[in-house]
């Protein structure tokens, strides 16, 4: 059986455990959503870019949608597109406040190709 010791230093445990989770922040995020309707075959790309700098990155084959994280120490940011092996340049936009979630889709094949922003 404990002793009274025992029990009173699981209950302190407890305790510093609960206070400990409770006084941790959330980390939150917002999130760009892609939705790429491109030709089979395509392989669309998102980089999320903080003072030049890429910061998250997410891609897919076409008919496959993708997701990337933008963290809430980020306060505004841009994106920038671009589908593998095209002759096409980049596709940049922005900057956007961290404020909400965003959504995009890629159309097009390899040699044009184009977003648009849908929310």
């Amino acid at each position: 059986m404990a002793t009274h010791h025992e029990y009173n230093l699981i209950i302190a445990i407890i305790f510093n455990l609960t206070i400990g989770l409770t006084l941790v922040p959330l980390i939150e995020s917002h999130t760009v959503w892609v939705h790429n309707k491109m030709w089979p075959g395509t392989y669309g790309m998102l980089a999320v870019m903080v003072n030049g700098q890429e910061r998250n990155s997410g891609a897919s084959y076409a008919r496959h949608g993708f997701s990337v994280e933008v963290f809430d120490d980020v306060k505004t940011f841009n994106l920038s597109f671009s589908v593998e092996a095209s002759s096409e340049k980049d596709k940049n936009r922005g900057p956007f406040s961290n404020d909400k979630d965003h959504e995009w889709k890629f159309t097009g094949s390899i040699d044009a190709w184009n977003i648009e922003e849908l929310s």
